[in-house]
């Protein structure tokens, strides 16, 4: 897939943007341009542009052969924003990253909802560390498992909290993908830890498993590769979600419907608000991306959204949210 810029943001997506004290993008070099000012002018200040690239390479890692851990230390120069006075929570980004029409129930008449002030008295007021906004669930079903339900939040409908086991052999809510999503200043020593961690694995013990049994080059056994998307849900004890979410990758369509149905079923109370009801997913008979080997649309989703138009024409046109 060609790389294009984010579409400028609509208002219900930076009035989300806004409840933050900052939001950085992550970019390679290629894809960083445009991403500024994809932001309204009024909160470009805000905005924090991430070149992993160049982060690399102050880190002298950019001939080690494991995006998922460059991408790491990416992140890791978001998180450290988190350093700064006055910064108590960050909304990262990932470049590729796109938003969805239901963001835009934020909106009433041009005012801030009554969703995103409940949403905001979650940020500035309740005990949280990591928000998820945009995220790919792994072998969900239209029915929540247990180890993923999500209670809901007393400020906010729209925003749950999953409770990690306390059996470290039991199952956690694997659910991934880090493409939208906040952290608060209270997680920072963990995030930092988690990024060093990350970094001295990377520079200690070169190069991946499969290289080494090939031969290819030098390894040392200990080394083993944990992303941030796995090392998080299975080691944070409760971890927060907007459901359902709105950011999902730009060539991964996808993920829209099983992110709204984990959200409305693993958080039930979601169902019955104005985003819970907007939430529209794509039907695999109108976007050729989920066709074929893509997913089928989940029962749940298939009834609480606002049906498109099918192959005959029978559905009703969903109405446009955006504008």
């Amino acid at each position: 897939m060609t790389w294009t810029p984010p579409p400028f943001a609509t208002l219900g997506f930076a009035l989300f943007a806004s409840l933050f004290d900052r939001v950085a993008v992550i970019c390679q070099t290629t894809t960083c341009q445009g991403h500024l000012e994809a932001f309204p002018t009024s909160l470009q200040p805000h905005v924090v542009i991430i070149n992993a690239s160049r982060v690399s390479e102050q880190l002298g890692i950019t001939h080690i052969d494991d995006h998922g851990y460059k991408v790491t230390q990416g992140h890791a120069a978001a998180w450290a924003l988190l350093r700064q006075d006055g910064v108590q929570h960050v909304l990262v980004l990932e470049d590729d990253y796109r938003v969805a029409n239901w963001s835009d129930v934020f909106v009433e008449q041009a005012a801030k909802s009554t969703a995103l002030r409940q949403i905001e008295d979650f940020v500035d007021s309740a005990e949280w560390s990591l928000l998820r906004v945009g995220y790919s669930p792994v072998s969900h079903a239209t029915q929540c498992r247990a180890e993923c339900a999500c209670v809901p939040t007393n400020e906010s409908a729209n925003v749950c909290a999953v409770t990690l086991g306390q059996n470290v052999s039991a199952p956690f809510c694997d659910v991934r993908s880090f493409v939208g999503y906040a952290v608060h200043k209270n997680m920072y020593a963990a995030l930092e830890s988690f990024a060093r961690a990350s970094l001295d694995n990377l520079t200690d013990h070169l190069g991946l498993v499969s290289n080494a049994v090939a031969g290819s080059h030098s390894h040392k056994e200990e080394y083993f590769a944990t992303p941030q998307d796995l090392f998080f849900p299975a080691t944070l004890s409760v971890m927060h979600y907007l459901t359902p979410g709105f950011l999902y990758q730009a060539d991964k369509l996808a993920q829209l419907p099983a992110m709204v149905d984990f959200g409305l079923s693993c958080n039930e109370q979601a169902t019955g608000t104005p985003l819970g009801q907007a939430a529209t997913p794509p039907p695999p008979s109108v976007d050729g991306q989920l066709d074929g080997n893509g997913p089928t649309l989940p029962v749940r989703a298939r009834k609480i959204r606002l049906l498109r138009a099918d192959r005959e024409g029978t559905l009703a046109p969903a109405p446009d949210i955006s504008s």
